[in-house]
């Protein structure tokens, strides 16, 4: 197993880059406020990147033209919005959000705005959603049975199945870009790593085994790679690594606090959000030219 380090080189205030063979790779800010602004999420067609902007304990969900322009508010009518996953149509995003009075639960909602509609009633918490890439089905953590597993339910709402049964916590799952697989975090080892179920239910399999956590993983469009959270490097990086675990690439070696990675459809950019400009903010990372090269199996 080889481990590479992305040296960064700082090129002005909005735009960072690394060195790779006489090139660079940008990073350039999306977001510019004062507010907490993290997990953002590519639109399947690629034209907005969605992400949850905390302010005080209210979260809002937000989008951004990536080609440039103002933010878009979708206006949902709950508080603690937060976690979006994008229909593969790109024209509805589901959320997790706080009822008053109320655990988190799954709504449904239009980008262009409208009625809110509701997915899961349980008691427990039920967060973290993904949308499968058919758009059929829902990927969740949910609370029951006095612990948290992943389930998959209808994209109309519903019970659902249970596709982890662990009294460890289960949490943050991702689909494969072909639909037949579950990539999550789970505690079941005594710190956070990832692991890969079928998502047709089966025995999962764990993907990494370091001391520190790993979390928010993500497939690449081709569905060779994840871009995660790990803390393996002393504090939050973005990590690509291999789904063989041959390679294990840090994207952000850095002295900031970087987290939350998603592709672009294409695979040739990663967002993240990062503390690098002192508030945590969306930020877009060119990675076509740099992973081919880099990781490149001899």
């Amino acid at each position: 197993m080889r481990i590479y380090l992305v040296f960064l080189i700082i090129l002005g205030i909005h735009s960072t880059g690394f060195a790779q063979e006489g090139s660079f790779c940008s990073i350039n800010q999306i977001t510019f406020d004062t507010n907490y602004n993290y997990a953002p999420r590519w639109s399947p067609d690629g034209k907005y990147i969605a992400y949850t902007t905390v302010t005080g304990n209210t979260g809002r969900i937000f989008m951004r033209p990536v080609d440039g322009g103002d933010e878009i508010y979708i206006e949902t009518g709950y508080a603690g919005d937060h976690h979006v996953s994008w229909s593969p149509d790109s024209k509805q995003i589901i959320f997790d959000a706080n009822p008053a009075k109320g655990l988190e639960n799954l709504f449904l909602i239009s980008i262009e705005g409208g009625k809110v509609n509701r997915l899961t009633e349980h008691k427990g918490p039920n967060v973290h959603p993904s949308w499968s890439p058919d758009g059929k089905r829902v990927a969740c953590a949910s609370y029951r049975n006095e612990t948290t597993d992943v389930y998959v339910i209808p994209n109309t709402g519903g019970d659902g199945i249970r596709l982890t049964h662990d009294p460890a916590t289960d949490y943050h799952p991702s689909w494969s870009p072909d639909g037949q697989y579950i990539v999550f975090t789970s505690f079941r080892t005594g710190n956070a790593d990832l692991w890969l179920v079928s998502s047709a239910g089966g025995k999962p399999r764990q993907l990494t085994y370091h001391l520190a956590n790993d979390d928010h993983a993500r497939f690449s469009p081709d569905g060779s790679m994840l871009a995660f959270t790990s803390e393996r490097s002393g504090h939050r990086q973005v990590w690509v690594m291999y789904l063989d675990g041959s390679e294990f690439i840090c994207l952000t070696p850095d002295s900031s606090s970087n987290a939350w990675p998603d592709w672009s459809p294409d695979g040739a950019k990663v967002a993240f959000c990062s503390d690098r400009s002192g508030n945590l903010d969306v930020y877009v990372m060119d990675v076509l030219e740099f992973l081919p090269s880099r990781t490149k199996k001899e």
